[in-house]
């Protein structure tokens, strides 16, 4: 074989293994391509089911946020609403007197409170008075701290779905605030609260009229002046 045609084969083998790597490459880059495109495709899947996964579960909690507001007005008595108005009011020691089911002195101002929280107790029987007070009885007593417990009770768990955002937690602040006035002494039977074992007896009502209390005080309008 003379040196032209082993030339010329080199040539052509040269030749044929640029093309080979070309093709090779040209491959490489359509099969990147397709994985990629692949990528893409799975990732905006798992995006969209992400987001299906979050719309089904923040409509899961407006759905139970609903039953739980339901849940409470159909258990919310007539007399447990007075109830709460009425010892909102309350010394501690009044609150004290309650939770031990002593004999309880109530103001004759508050009489007409006291008579409709207790309707279904007394009967026939009228309530003593000495001087300025009215005073309730044991038996009596035990009934209004029934009203009281089973209304705190009742709350308490319907916060704690709130502490533990289980439900939606800006509608049950939304529907849920107006029991938190401190002006108009009004903060979710505080003293009462205090009376039976304090922050630690009822921990959800605590933090939620704590948090509703500084989001009253977030909201007002500053009454500092500008520092030039």
């Amino acid at each position: 074989m003379t040196a032209e045609w082993v030339s010329a084969w080199a040539a052509v083998a040269a030749a044929v293994g640029i093309v080979f790597v070309g093709w090779q490459a040209f491959s490489a880059a359509r099969q990147l391509k397709y994985q990629k495109e692949q990528l893409k495709k799975t990732t905006d899947q798992l995006t969209l089911a992400y987001e299906e996964m979050q719309n089904d579960h923040e409509r899961s909690r407006r759905e139970f946020t609903i039953t739980l507001m339901k849940d409470w007005t159909l258990n919310l008595s007539h007399s447990s609403t007075i109830a709460r108005k009425l010892v909102e009011g309350f010394s501690l020691e009044q609150c004290k007197a309650i939770n031990s089911h002593g004999l309880l002195k109530v103001e004759k101002s508050k009489k007409e409170k006291i008579t409709a929280v207790l309707q279904d107790v007394l009967g026939g029987r009228t309530i003593s008075e000495e001087n300025d007070f009215l005073l309730i009885e044991e038996r009596d007593v035990s009934h209004l701290k029934y009203l009281l417990i089973t209304y705190l009770n009742t709350l308490e768990t319907i916060l704690m779905s709130w502490k533990l955002a289980v439900a939606d937690q800006e509608i049950l602040e939304q529907e849920f605030s107006y029991l938190v006035k401190p002006e108009d002494g009004h903060e979710a039977l505080a003293t009462f609260r205090q009376a039976v074992g304090g922050t630690n007896a009822y921990p959800a009502i605590h933090s939620f009229v704590e948090k509703i209390k500084r989001n009253r005080e977030t909201s007002l309008p500053s009454n500092r002046k500008k520092i030039a």
